[in-house]
């Protein structure tokens, strides 16, 4: 068998693709427009990192060649160290040694002399670690800190770079040692890093340590969730900033360059606008596309489509048409021959339905007859034998309940009587029974009076109460029957409830099972037959609307309950006076 397939479903999943493909491409190429100018920033990133750290690395040779010339071959500073610490104090080799570390001390740096006790202490910063070329407090402070850190240096760390973070300096210095006296060497990180930013640099400089944490510029890195990395690729695209890292091995620190991406806007806005308008117009003429064609050839189909539900449930003077006229002239025909299929269907409908509701009533009839002959050859014996023992008066009882049964049995019926009808016929039944048998049975009812105006299908109690009476089991012990009738609301629909049962040994395990099952054998239907006959009037009155089910009480006895839909009297149905 062929697959079947909806040709709106496949005509929207073809322009569906033809939208994610054009979204697709179109994210491709901004990705790709992404990429290249992360290229390109990275690239100058690297420029500028070449160029940073190579002023670092030609900055820290000079000063460390300055150290080891100083401690090896200046006359003064050898001069001075071989004196005690008084004769240093001269104001000779102090001029000399300050006017040689003042010449070469760097701009974002400091270099300072002092012995091995801490005395003959002399320092010269750098014009760019000065705020304006003052001498505060704090570079005082810092002077002695460094001092301090030089003198615990051990002998191993001498003539090697280190680092020292004293807030808010951060020094890079490197301190050698000729006898007792000291030169230290430094460059303040922070200024070096602003100093290149004076020198044209975009973005700042921040050094950090090898143990991957910032020392310069931290609270800044901790607000942009800055790690001291190399970030490319894909991830670079989900950050606002462009990282580049490089190690220097000389030294124990390293730079990662930070590029803010503030430029992307200006660089790729010419092609985005232009790539984002050529997907706009595409996705425009798709949908233009997509429209024509659903109004061409899937409109016609969802015209049949409703036109065929919408005749489901119409009658022949409300027949479904459609009455918009149609701008396309082949679009228009197949409107007027929709609306002529219409109405030959509704006719042909009309005219199934009228001979269905004939043989309808000719089964309403036989199943209502179909269960009255045993009864009607019962009845004749018992005023047979009323008649030979001369009892006139039960006799003349029974013939009236008998012919009231008759009358109710016979009235021609298509669909259902008031309930007061039935109860009517109920009590004649149990009249006659009651004259029958020497079984007592007592008929129990519970009724609501709102109820005894609904209609229902003829012997719904009757047949139930026929059956308890004849296969109740008790023998000749007295039976009880109760009938409970009320109205109650049930999934917002109104319904008519009907409880039956009766004191007597209830149905067997394998009646019970027969009973709720939807269709009986044979066999099953041969011994109750009037419930099954029942079962298929209420089937076609109600078109399956009904609830009947089968089960036993608590203490014994069988219980029946039924459940149809609420109708008032005077609908179709037969009125108490008609039925008795």
């Amino acid at each position: 068998m062929k697959k079947v397939f909806s040709a709106r479903k496949r005509l929207t999943r073809y322009f569906t693709y033809l939208l994610v493909t054009t979204l697709v491409l179109s994210l491709a190429y901004s990705v790709y427009s992404s990429l290249t100018y992360d290229s390109q920033l990275r690239y100058c990133s690297e420029a500028a990192l070449d160029l940073s750290s190579g002023s670092l690395t030609q900055e820290t040779d000079r000063l460390a060649l300055f150290n080891r010339h100083m401690t090896a071959s200046s006359l003064f500073f050898r001069q001075a160290a071989s004196l005690s610490g008084n004769d240093f104090t001269s104001i000779s080799l102090l001029y000399q040694i300050q006017s040689i570390m003042r010449d070469t001390v760097p701009n974002t740096g400091l270099i300072m002399v002092f012995d091995d006790s801490g005395g003959a202490f002399r320092f010269i910063y750098g014009s760019s670690v000065l705020d304006n070329s003052v001498l505060r407090r704090e570079h005082m402070q810092a002077a002695h800190v460094l001092q301090e850190s030089c003198l615990s240096v051990p002998e191993t760390d001498l003539d090697r770079w280190l680092v020292l973070e004293c807030d808010p300096f951060v020094f890079l210095y490197r301190v050698n040692r000729y006898r007792h006296l000291y030169i230290c060497s430094a460059l303040e990180l922070n200024a070096f890093a602003a100093l290149t930013e004076q020198a044209g640099e975009r973005s700042p400089q921040l050094f950090f340590d090898r143990d991957g944490v910032f020392i310069t510029g931290r609270d800044s890195a901790e607000a942009s969730v800055l790690r001291p990395e190399s970030v490319y690729g894909l991830r670079s695209l989900f950050t606002n900033y462009n990282l580049t890292h490089r190690e220097i091995p000389s030294l124990p620190i390293g730079l990662t360059m930070v590029m803010p991406k503030d430029g992307f806007w200006a660089f790729s806005r010419v092609s985005f606008l232009v790539m984002l308008s050529i997907s706009a117009i595409c996705i425009i003429l798709y949908l233009q596309a997509y429209r024509m064609m659903k109004r061409f050839f899937v409109a016609p189909l969802r015209q049949i489509s409703t036109l065929s539900k919408q005749m489901a449930d119409v009658d022949e003077e409300n027949i479904p048409q459609l009455r918009d006229p149609e701008p396309l002239e082949e679009l228009d025909t197949l409107r007027e021959s929709l609306n002529m299929l219409a109405a030959q269907k509704v006719h042909l409908r009309k005219r199934q339905e009228d001979e269905e509701a004939e043989k309808e009533h000719a089964l309403l009839q036989y199943y209502q007859l179909q269960t009255r002959s045993h009864f009607f050859l019962n009845c004749l014996k018992s005023l047979y034998g009323m008649l030979e023992t001369r009892a006139f008066t039960p006799m003349q009882e029974m013939i009236i309940s008998f012919s009231n049964h008759l009358r109710y049995i016979f009235h021609d019926n298509l669909s259902q009587v008031p309930l007061r009808a039935e109860m009517d016929e109920v009590r004649d039944y149990h009249r006659i029974i009651s004259m029958d048998s020497r079984q007592p049975l007592i008929l129990t009812q519970e009724i609501s009076p709102n109820a005894m105006t609904c209609l229902v299908p003829p012997l719904i109690v009757q047949t139930f109460l026929e059956n308890s009476y004849k296969y109740n089991g008790r023998g000749m012990e007295a039976l009880n029957f109760t009938v409970r009738i009320d109205r109650m609301e049930y999934e917002g629909r109104e319904r008519l409830r009907i409880r039956l049962s009766d004191d007597g040994l209830g149905f067997s395990r394998d009646s019970l099972e027969e009973l709720n099952r939807q269709t009986q054998d044979p066999g099953f239907d041969q011994y109750h037959i009037g419930i099954s006959n029942l079962r298929r009037r209420m089937g076609i009155l109600y078109k399956g609307d009904y609830d009947l089910a089968f089960f036993n009480g608590v203490s014994g006895g069988a219980n029946v309950l039924i459940s149809i839909p609420v109708q008032e009297e005077g609908g179709n149905g037969l009125d108490s006076a008609a039925c008795g």
